[in-house]
């Protein structure tokens, strides 16, 4: 019976960290829901589908659930884009989220945000001016 119980949690915690993706506007989002929060989510493959030019603004919602979590390499090598807007249910970005975002003049941050893990040097450039 132990084991079972074991197993039961076990599966229970992998399908929490699952991958789901939602459609809102025109782009196609990753995410997962850890509790009763969604974070943005790079699954190594798309976090955004199609791949946005311009300014992308990141769902206050997700799953049903705010988005609280702009996950690891979310944007990772996200070319195309100028300018992400961060809604302000979003308390933390991870490390390398918007690593070699070459493209990426802009990045609205509010206030909510209290983590940001490493930088590229191409986004601390960014955030410095």
């Amino acid at each position: 019976m132990r084991k079972l119980v074991t197993l039961v949690a076990m599966v229970a915690t992998a399908m929490s960290l699952m991958a789901d993706t939602e459609t809102v506007g025109d782009y196609t989002w990753t995410y997962r829901i850890n509790g009763d929060t969604a974070e943005i989510y790079n699954n190594g493959y798309a976090t955004i589908s199609p791949e946005p030019t311009g300014e992308v603004t990141i769902p206050s919602t997700l799953g049903g659930k705010p988005v609280t979590s702009v996950g690891r390499y979310a944007f990772y090598f996200c070319s195309q884009r100028t300018s992400i807007v961060i809604p302000d249910s979003v308390t933390n970005i991870g490390e390398y989220a918007f690593g070699w975002c070459i493209g990426l003049t802009n990045v609205t941050i509010p206030d909510s945000v209290t983590s940001i893990g490493g930088l590229h040097s191409t986004v601390a450039a960014v955030l410095r001016t």
